[in-house]
């Protein structure tokens, strides 16, 4: 529990859960990571914040892929990771700060497949995009949870729906540049 794992390659979790309970800020994963796969469920959970390495703070490049029927459950711990990609599946509660070394993470992709839903706080530590792609589910992609930050959110020139359910905080605004908001 006292030394981070530095093995530096991608982490799939194809079935079952994986809980993370490194002492925080000593990071269990190091890597990319993916959750499930398009015809299993699978869980990650947080028992301590901060168990996603963040790359030395400012240059977060870890990417979590959440897929259809699983979830990345933050059990209302904190942590950084530089995109979160949805094919469908959960997040569920806690805080979730999306990266800031400004070369195109810190996104939230929605790709085709069943609706996908974010019951965790955002933080936007740089403006951030979300792109919602159309898919089958009436609302695409839900976020529940609130955002805040001192930037803006722009949901993308994709033609999917994008419900936004919290009492969000965000400063920097919210735009829209297509689909449904």
């Amino acid at each position: 529990a006292g030394t981070a794992n530095n093995g530096g390659g991608a982490v799939s979790i194809n079935e079952g859960t994986v809980r993370l309970n490194k002492t925080a800020g000593i990071h269990a994963i190091d890597a990319n990571v993916t959750v499930g796969t398009i015809a299993t469920n699978a869980r990650l959970e947080l028992a301590a914040s901060n168990q996603i390495d963040h790359a030395g703070g400012t240059n977060v490049v870890n990417v979590v892929t959440v897929n259809h029927g699983s979830t990345f459950d933050l059990m209302g711990f904190s942590d950084q990771i530089g995109s979160l990609v949805m094919n469908g599946g959960t997040v569920g509660t806690g805080t979730l700060s999306l990266g800031t070394n400004g070369t195109g993470v810190g996104s939230i992709t929605y790709n085709v497949g069943s609706a996908a839903v974010i019951n965790s706080n955002l933080v936007l530590e740089a403006n951030r995009s979300v792109v919602v792609n159309d898919g089958n589910a009436l609302n695409d992609l839900t976020i529940n949870g609130i955002i805040s930050g001192d930037f803006a959110l722009t949901k993308t020139n994709n033609a999917g729906t994008l419900v936004l359910n919290g009492a969000n905080i965000h400063t920097g605004g919210t735009v829209l540049q297509g689909g449904v908001l």
